[in-house]
C-alpha cells in the first residue's frame, strides 16, 4: 500500500487499504467467543502424572484477545479443584486485573471465600463459575 502510494499509485493503494481492513475485520470477527460484550478470564486445567497445565484464555468486551499457559509440578495427591482453587489464587496475587467474571473448569470447594477476596482485589462484584453442558435426551 505504502510502495503503491509512493509509486503515485493512489487508486491501487486505496485497493490495498480496503482489503486490509477487511481483513482485520474478518480477524476480528473471528475472535468473539461471546455475545454478551464482558470481561472473563476462562481457566482450564489439563493434568498429566504429576503435573498440571493450566490455561488462562483472556476475553474482553467479549474477544478472546490472548491466552497464557502455567504447568504445575507435583500435584499428584492434589484433587483437581484443589489444584484449581491454588493456581486461582496465586495467579490473581500477582495480577493487576481481575475481571467481573471467571470461569473455571473444575469445582473449587471453597468457591464463596476465594469469590469474596476477589471482590475485595477488584473493588467490585466478582462471579466465578463452573460451566456444565446440559443434556436432555427427548
Amino acid at each position: 500500500m505504502e510502495e503503491a502510494a509512493e509509486n503515485l499509485e493512489f487508486e491501487r493503494a486505496a485497493e490495498l487499504r480496503d482489503q486490509l481492513l477487511a481483513v482485520q475485520k474478518v480477524v476480528e470477527r473471528q475472535k468473539i467467543v461471546s455475545t454478551e460484550l464482558v470481561d472473563q478470564d476462562v481457566i482450564a486445567l489439563a493434568r498429566g502424572f504429576d503435573e498440571a497445565c493450566l490455561t488462562v484464555f483472556f476475553v474482553r468486551g467479549g474477544k478472546l484477545i490472548g491466552r497464557e499457559h502455567y504447568f504445575l509440578e507435583g500435584t499428584d495427591t492434589l484433587e483437581r479443584g484443589a489444584i484449581m482453587a491454588a493456581f486461582v489464587q496465586q495467579f490473581y496475587a500477582q495480577t493487576e486485573y481481575v475481571p467481573a467474571e471467571i470461569l473455571v473448569s473444575e469445582e473449587i470447594e471453597d468457591i464463596l471465600l476465594l469469590a469474596t477476596w476477589l471482590t475485595g482485589l477488584r473493588g467490585s462484584k466478582v462471579n466465578i463459575r463452573t460451566p456444565r453442558r446440559e443434556i436432555s435426551i427427548n
